[in-house]
């Protein structure tokens, strides 16, 4: 139908709604660059910088970390590749560093840490980083491998946001914090 002020479209919805309220968990997420210490926080990365994350919560809980890399890849970046139970608890009041096999804190071990180094093949590309914690349990989202080993699990952006939402919606106390991060040439 049109009005005064142009086309006007009258919309029925059906179904059920609430509202997606913060956990109200005050977590600590840093992402590093080429360094362990918070000094190094980053969101700028050149081709080649290694990515490390530092992670804190004042309560016991689970955590995932997820990297979109602006086309239609998520990784799964924690819980580890060679983790295979799909969870990563963590302690309250405990300083997390990911992603550095010399810092490989119990009961993780330096051999199953993946380390990553950022990459380039543009000029300039942008990557959202999704850090997910919940002092209740959940499993990480149904990934693959993509068939390059050195590549973490990964699953298309549209099923991504399928769990998340899934997970979010029966999980109040779910903190979801975004760090977008880019990656340029030297």
């Amino acid at each position: 139908m049109y009005s005064d002020a142009g086309l006007a479209i009258n919309v029925k919805v059906r179904g059920k709604a609430r509202e997606i309220v913060s956990a109200g968990i005050d977590i600590n997420a840093k992402i590093l660059r080429n360094g362990t210490d918070d000094r190094f926080e980053s969101e700028d990365f050149k081709d080649g910088d290694q990515l490390y994350l530092a992670f804190s919560s004042p309560v016991p809980g689970y955590l995932g970390v997820y990297l979109f890399d602006g086309a239609d890849n998520v990784y799964c970046l924690l819980p580890y590749r060679s983790q295979t139970d799909g969870i990563y608890r963590t302690e309250a009041g405990r300083r997390y560093l990911f992603f550095s096999s010399d810092n490989a804190q119990s009961p993780v071990t330096p051999d199953i840490v993946d380390e990553y180094v950022m990459t380039c093949n543009g000029q300039t590309e942008l990557n959202r980083i999704y850090v997910i914690f919940s002092p209740r349990e959940f499993y990480k989202a149904d990934d693959i491998h993509q068939g390059d080993a050195a590549l973490p699990r990964a699953l298309s952006f549209e099923d991504f946001s399928r769990w998340l939402s899934s997970c979010r919606s029966r999980d109040d106390r779910m903190c979801v914090e975004t760090m977008d991060i880019t990656v340029s040439r030297k």
